[in-house]
């Protein structure tokens, strides 16, 4: 199971320490977001951004995973 402590970091940049622009592109989460189904009609402004945030720290924890695995 994950430690408690491992993702209390994210607030001041994550495991990364990457405080600065998205590494992925805002427009085209927000874009497959409101093609992911036909009652969502509108985004608000922080989804991508935490949409973001969430596919990074995946990504990261993927990363880190299979790194120890192999």
């Amino acid at each position: 199971m994950r430690q408690a402590g491992t993702y209390s970091g994210i607030l001041s940049g994550g495991l990364s320490g990457k405080t600065g622009p998205h590494s992925l592109p805002l427009a085209r989460i927000k874009k497959i977001t409101k093609k992911s189904g036909d009652d969502v009609k509108m985004i608000s402004g922080e989804a991508p951004t935490v949409f973001s945030k969430a596919c990074e720290l995946f990504i990261e924890e993927l990363t880190q995973r299979s790194w120890m695995l192999s």
